[in-house]
This record gives C-alpha cells, sequence and structure tokens, in this order.
C-alpha cells in the first residue's frame, strides 16, 4: 500500500537525520537548521513558504505553496494565480482556539494541476461549485472550518483520495453521490453534525479511514448492508445510531480483520417510541461481533437484557480493553473472564445487573472447566455508578492459585450505593491501586488485610468504614510496607479518637500524599507520631469543622504543600504569622486555604 511505503521511507530518513523528533509533547517532527537551509536551496523557486510578509514579485515557478501564518491575504491568493503549474496549497499552523484564519476561497489558485489543497481552519462557510476545475485533486482538507455544505461538484473530482472535515461543526450532510469518489482512502468525519451517511457508501472500496459511520431512522437498514462491503476499513471505527437498526441479516464486522478500536453506540433511544424490542437489539449486537484482531471495543446505550454469546470469540479474541456504558437494562454480564488478552475493563450505568457472579469469569460458571484461566492479563478494572448492583460473587478463587484477578493492578468502585459485602484481597495479590467511593454498604478493610503491594488507597464516603473498622484499618495499614499515596473518608456517627497516642505507626512512613476528611474530633494532639513521617511531601485535610489545632510535636519537616478546606477553626491557627500554629507550618512553602493562598 501506497502508505506502508510512504511510512518506509519516511522511516529511512529518521535514520539518516534527515527528521527528528520535536521536543514538543506533539508528536511532529522538524528538520536540523543546517538541513532546512539545504532543502531550501535545493528547491529553490518550486517551493515558497509564505511567513505573512510582503508576497514576491514572481511565483510563476511555485509548486508548492505552504501558509506558516493566520492565513493567505488576499493579495498572496491573487499573487499565486501567477503559479499555473502549482501543485500544493498547504495550510500548516493550525489557528489557536476559534480564531479561524483569513482567506477567500473565490481566488483560489486556478492551476490544474493542483493535487494537495489544505484550507484547515480557513473562515470559509462554502466551497464554489468550480471546485470541480482541480480534476487532478487527491487531498482536500477543510476541518476546523465553519463550512455548512460540500457542493455536489465535489463528487467528480474522481482522482480524491483523502476528504478531510472532522471539526466541521456545521457540517450535517455529505452529498448524495459521494460513492462515485472510487478512489477514497481517507474520509475523516468526526466532531461534525451529520445525521446520516450517503447512499452507495459500499462503492468506495478502497476506504481505509472512516472514523465515524452515521445511522438515522428511515436508512440504517440499507446503511448498514453498504457498510458490509468496505473490506478495508482500518483504525478507528464508531457505528452510531444503531437505535434504528433492525433485522440485520448478515454479520456486518466479522471479517474487517484491519479494524483496531470499535464503538457501537445505541445512544438517541426515545423511550417514547414503539419498538424497545430488547431481544431484537440483542439479535442486531449479535450480527455486530468483531473480528478476532480487534483491541479496542466500547459498548454505549445497549438496550438489550443479555449480552449475545459470540460463538467462540472469548476464548480466542485479541482485545485489550473494553468499556460497557450505559446498557441500562442488562441483567448480567458476558463470560470477560475469558478473553485471554484483556487489560483493561470499565464498567458503568448497568443498573439493572444485581449480581456478578460465576458467570462474569467462564460462560459455565466452573472455573476447572474454562478454556482460560479468567482474567490472566487483567490489570484494570472499574465500576462506575451500578445503582441495582448489591452482589460481587465469587471473587475468592479457591481453584484458582493467585486469585481470579492474578495480575490486576488497579480496581475503582465509584457510585454503587447498594454493594454489600467486603473486598476478598486474596483475590488480588497483585494490586496496586485501590479506589471505592460512595459505596455506603461496602466494607472496604477486609479482615485479612489489603494486598500487600498496594501503593494507593483512596476510600471515600463508605459509611461502613466506622468505629468497628478500627481494628482491621490498623492491622491492614501496618502491613502496607509500600504505600504511598493514602486519602481516607472518617465518615462515621461515633466519635472516634483514630489519632491516639497508642496508635502509633497507624500509617506507614513510607507515605508521600495523605489525605484527611470528616474527621469526626476536635484535636490530633496525641498524634505525637504523626510528625514522624518523614516521606510525606503533601497533606490534606478537608471538612472537619469541629478540628481545631495541629498535633503539639508538629508537621513533617519534609512537608512541601497543605490543603485545608472546610475547617474554619484550623484554618484560623495556620493564617500567616497570625494564627497560633503558624509556626508549626512556617516551613511549609505552599498552604492552600479553601478562600485563599498564602505562600
Amino acid at each position: 500500500m501506497a502508505e506502508e511505503v510512504g511510512q518506509d521511507y519516511f522511516n529511512v530518513l529518521i535514520s539518516r537525520s534527515f527528521f527528528q523528533l520535536s521536543s514538543s509533547l506533539d508528536g511532529d517532527f522538524i528538520m536540523h537548521d543546517l538541513i532546512n537551509d539545504l532543502a531550501c536551496f535545493v528547491s529553490g523557486e518550486f517551493c515558497f513558504r509564505w511567513e505573512g510578509s510582503d508576497s514576491p514579485n514572481s511565483l510563476s515557478k511555485t509548486r508548492h505553496f505552504s501558509d506558516n501564518h493566520d492565513g493567505a491575504s488576499v493579495e498572496m491568493l491573487e499573487a499565486l494565480q501567477q503559479a499555473k503549474c502549482l501543485r500544493t496549497f498547504l495550510s500548516l499552523k493550525s489557528p489557536r482556539g476559534w480564531n479561524l484564519r483569513k482567506g477567500r476561497c473565490d481566488i483560489l489558485p486556478k492551476s490544474q494541476c493542483l493535487r494537495v489543497l489544505n484550507l484547515h481552519g480557513y473562515d470559509i462557510k462554502e466551497l464554489p461549485d468550480s471546485i470541480n476545475y482541480f480534476k487532478h485533486l487527491t487531498y482536500l482538507d477543510l476541518s476546523l472550518t465553519p463550512i455548512e455544505k460540500l457542493p455536489d461538484t465535489v463528487c467528480t473530482l474522481y482522482n480524491l483520495q483523502a476528504l478531510l472535515v472532522s471539526g466541521c461543526r456545521g457540517l450535517t450532510e455529505l452529498p448524495a453521490n459521494l460513492g462515485r469518489l472510487i478512489n477514497l482512502s481517507h474520509l475523516a468525519i468526526t466532531d461534525t453534525k451529520l445525521k446520516k451517511m450517503p447512499p452507495q457508501m459500499g462503492k468506495l472500496k478502497d476506504l481505509q479511514m472512516l472514523p465515524e459511520f452515521v445511522l438515522d431512522k428511515h436508512t440504517a437498514g440499507d446503511n448498514l448492508a453498504e457498510l458490509r462491503k468496505l473490506e478495508n476499513l482500518r483504525g478507528r471505527l464508531c457505528i452510531s445510531g444503531l437505535v434504528h437498526s433492525s433485522g440485520l441479516e448478515a454479520y456486518l464486522l466479522r471479517d474487517k480483520k484491519f479494524l483496531k478500536e470499535l464503538c457501537l453506540d445505541w445512544r438517541g433511544r426515545d423511550s417514547s417510541e414503539e419498538g424497545n424490542n430488547t431481544v431484537e437489539e440483542r439479535e442486531v449486537l449479535e450480527k455486530l461481533q468483531p473480528h478476532m484482531n480487534l483491541e479496542r471495543l466500547t459498548i454505549n446505550g445497549y438496550g438489550g437484557k443479555i449480552f449475545p454469546g459470540w460463538s467462540e470469540y472469548y476464548p480466542s479474541s485479541g482485545l485489550v480493553y473494553l468499556n460497557l456504558v450505559n446498557c441500562e437494562n442488562c441483567v448480567s454480564l458476558p463470560p470477560l473472564g475469558q478473553l485471554p488478552s484483556l487489560t483493561e475493563l470499565h464498567i458503568s450505568g448497568l443498573h439493572g445487573v444485581v449480581s456478578i457472579g460465576s458467570e462474569f469469569y467462564c460462560s459455565d460458571g466452573n472455573t476447572t472447566t474454562c478454556v482460560n484461566k479468567p482474567f490472566r492479563s487483567l490489570r484494570v478494572l472499574k465500576f462506575y455508578n451500578m445503582i441495582g448492583w448489591q452482589e460481587w460473587c465469587y471473587v475468592g478463587g479457591d481453584n484458582n492459585e493467585g486469585g481470579v484477578f492474578p495480575n490486576l493492578v488497579q480496581l475503582v468502585v465509584i457510585g454503587c450505593p447498594n454493594l454489600t459485602g467486603r473486598l476478598a484481597s486474596d483475590s488480588l495479590p497483585s494490586l496496586v491501586s485501590l479506589t471505592v467511593w460512595h459505596c455506603p454498604e461496602f466494607e472496604c478493610f477486609p479482615e485479612n488485610g489489603f494486598p500487600s503491594k498496594l501503593k494507593s488507597l483512596d476510600i471515600l464516603k463508605c459509611k461502613k468504614v466506622n468505629a468497628k473498622s478500627m481494628q482491621n484499618l490498623n492491622k491492614s495499614l501496618r502491613t502496607l510496607t509500600s504505600l504511598e499515596r493514602l486519602s481516607l473518608d472518617f465518615d462515621c456517627d461515633e466519635n472516634v479518637d483514630w489519632f491516639a497516642e497508642e496508635q502509633e505507626g497507624l500509617f506507614p512512613s513510607t507515605l508521600t500524599y495523605l489525605k484527611i476528611r470528616r474527621l469526626n474530633c476536635e484535636t490530633i494532639d496525641g498524634a505525637k507520631w504523626f510528625g514522624r513521617l518523614n516521606s510525606l511531601q503533601e497533606l490534606g485535610i478537608w471538612n472537619c469543622p469541629a478540628l481545631r489545632c495541629l498535633p503539639d510535636s508538629g508537621l513533617p519537616s519534609s512537608l512541601s504543600r497543605l490543603h485545608i478546606s472546610g475547617c474554619p477553626l484550623l484554618e484560623k491557627r495556620c493564617r500567616r504569622e497570625t494564627g497560633e500554629d503558624w509556626p508549626k507550618t512556617a516551613h511549609i512553602k505552599h498552604i492552600d486555604f479553601y478562600r485563599g493562598l498564602v505562600f
């Protein structure tokens, strides 16, 4: 393929230091000044880069023009009319924000030799019908322009290979005859207002990049049939408007072996409409089974009650990332534990799921008969906003050496108000980061302690953190010899002295970050050991209105940043020079208060 050949040439030029990676974070490449001077000398009068200065006297020999200013002036564009053999009109400098470049497309260069026309970020709302004058045009970039409609004459540019309209938020439709552009390989339409795809998209046999495919109520079935014909699609594809699809007769995606990322989006559902058939939606998703080579998959707004079986997909899939979002009717999860390469799993808004049981790990619930060890590659697992979820079963892993999640390093559980039970540490031997927020019925402090490799622990608004948890907390924290970040919410109704003198060693000395929320006590005077956290660099004390002073022993000398919010008594005592506790905090470089900042 031409792109692969071009990439090979580019790699060779990099290896010979013709190009070098820029120090910026955007991944650009630059030329060394000496190489650039040499290139400018060799290109001579054939290349011209406009920097905003006055236009040259003659551009008659110019073949390649680039705009590195805020848009070519009218005078510059008029001067380009001399360039009868112009092949490239290129916009180099991206516009800042929504400040569009100045320019007039009615005086575009009139060269029939033009191959590349880049008007990225120009303030143009329409293209002239005379765009078909550029018969040899292969590349047309209108990204980030306020253009509202493409003329039908675009469809007569039969040599066009790339049409880029990403970020054109006024664009609502593509020309009906777009299917005539049989050489088109790249169609970039992200971040537009397109309502549907034009008919006969299946004629674009060479199409490789199509990041969005938009369906509407009236043409969804026909357009999906056209999508099946696009066999060379690669990279990312998002199919939106699937709520309108029904009765698919064939598998659409199973043969698309070059796709790496897929998003299936059912959003746009109208609950008042008839035809909200969960069985029918399951049949649609069944026909959307991806190829085994797919690496990233997002399913958003799916309305079925259960996920399809996708025969032979789970044990052999190359999927590394899966995101299930707002599938509110679903009552159970598929056997995701059998995905052998899955490293990151996000599940959010599945309100119908009440229990996550053995079916989550194996299709038949028996780990001894599973093709793959459950979740053998999973490193990140996140649950968000699971309102109906009550029970997390089968997390012990008696038949699985190393636990059901042997390689999991990050676990996040947020917004699951009805989840009960207790964290099973024996299933998480490799866990490094644990976050549990807004799960009032979930016991975050396991009796057998936290996983020993834990480096970050964040507990917020979990009511089970109370006096009864004190013993487990003490036991757990003392064993975490690698813990570096700790954020605890002491939201309990009982007045517990968490910082009594006998609690010495409650927090490991390895801590570099500590955040305390809703501590229900007036003083932490007893915590003489607090000042011996010699690695602590950042301390946050939030929403402790009764707390009136810092410990007499002072704060660690290593502390460089202190945050105090929602603690009016403490804030007053820590004011610069005037506060009674100022001597205890004077060594801290940055002190943030709710209403101000003290340096």
